[in-house]
């Protein structure tokens, strides 16, 4: 009986100690307990990073709502001061606006009141179209009576465009005589200008008003409408000159549809006889005209009072420096069918100064090689330097 009681014993006490999770097993579900929090930390810096982000974002976000704020701010009050100058107009109205400028057929626009008054600069000013107001006939400019704007003048409406050469030119879209300061917004003066010819509505914001220049400062009262007579004879020696400049390669030029001009016409401009640049006319006026530089013409940069000749004075040779090879010489684009000849000394200069001459040594019909002449050294010598002949 004893040893059945032991028996059974011993089979309860090893079920029991089987029953039981050994040891390592309690190891195991600890690491992977330290596994998940690692990666709950992992995921919490995660979630950090991503709120700062987010953070950051909706900074840059009320930065840009701020921005566009100011900027709608900035646009209301133009568009109140616009909406200002409109009812400046006259006070009436629109139905007591007149009819808007007849058709560009119009012979002649009309004279402009008290002639009294200077009829207009006598130095280059241009002014840029801020609003076109085509139901009523006028424009505002960007200058004004600070700018020396005077009642009376008389401005020429342009549009810089670029021919199927690729050059830059002026097309003339109307007149416009001055009417009124309109007073100005900060930093900038107004002026309100009537359309006296011309389309308004091809007229755009941006275009260019430029005042029409007076040779003179005495004031002559406009002639009657009249067909431009031929010119005289006498006009071929009349002293043509640049009076003005408009732009980096524009210049005004005393020399009109009254003189011959032509509008594509090609002009040499010459200072102490000699060529500087040669020009072609953009927009042709009565008693002036616009003109631009032709590429690679310039020898020197145009100025006012240089002297305007109708044709080429065949007294020099002009060209340019196109490689300086230290084997081969200083290779020159002027040509025998330019006049050039073995013998022949040019000097060479650079943005107008001298630096230097040589003589040709080779010449040909595609080209002209030459050395350096005197004290002057290979390497004082640059491509793209100008040279004109000289009497040595």
């Amino acid at each position: 009986m004893q040893r059945f009681f032991g028996a059974a014993f011993l089979a309860a006490f090893c079920a029991s100690a089987f029953a039981e999770e050994p040891f390592f097993s309690q190891d195991k579900k600890e690491d992977g307990l330290a596994d998940q929090v690692d990666q709950l930390r992992k995921r919490v810096a995660e979630l950090e990073a991503e709120r700062e982000k987010i953070l950051s974002e909706n900074r840059e976000l009320r930065k840009e709502m701020e921005q566009l704020r100011q900027f709608s701010m900035e646009a209301a009050e133009n568009l109140r001061r616009l909406r200002q100058i409109l009812a400046d107009f006259d006070g009436k109205g629109r139905d007591a606006v007149p009819p808007p400028p007849p058709p560009p057929q119009e012979p002649m626009p009309p004279e402009p009141k008290n002639s009294g008054v200077q009829a207009g600069p006598t130095a280059p000013l241009r002014a840029r179209i801020l609003s076109v107001s085509p139901e009523f006939g006028f424009i505002v400019i960007d200058k004004g009576e600070p700018d020396g704007i005077k009642e009376g003048w008389t401005f020429d409406i342009l549009r810089k465009v670029r021919d199927a050469d690729g050059n830059d030119r002026f097309e003339t879209l109307g007149e416009a005589v001055f009417e009124k300061y309109v007073g100005s917004i900060p930093n900038q003066s107004q002026s309100k200008l009537k359309i006296v010819r011309g389309q308004p509505e091809k007229m755009n914001w941006g275009d260019i008003a430029a005042a029409r220049q007076v040779m003179d400062t005495t004031v002559q009262k406009p002639a009657p409408p009249s067909p431009p007579p031929p010119a005289p004879e006498s006009d071929t020696e009349r002293k043509f000159k640049i009076t003005g400049q408009a732009s980096e390669n524009t210049y005004i030029l005393n020399y009109g549809s009254a003189h011959g001009a032509r509008q594509a016409d090609r002009v040499f401009v010459y200072r102490d006889h000699r060529l500087v640049a040669q020009l072609r006319l953009d927009s042709v006026e009565r008693n002036w005209s616009a003109a631009t530089v032709i590429d690679r013409t310039q020898v020197m940069q145009p100025a006012i009072d240089d002297m305007i000749q109708l044709q080429e004075t065949k007294s020099t040779i002009v060209g340019r420096v196109s490689r300086n090879d230290e084997r081969r010489g200083i290779w020159l684009d002027v040509t025998t069918m330019d006049g050039a000849k073995p013998g022949m000394v040019f000097e060479v200069r650079r943005q107008g100064q001298p630096v230097g001459r040589v003589v040709v040594k080779t010449a040909t019909k595609l080209y002209c090689i030459a050395e350096p002449h005197g004290t002057t050294k290979r390497e004082d010598i640059r491509d793209g330097d100008f040279v004109e002949s000289v009497a040595d």
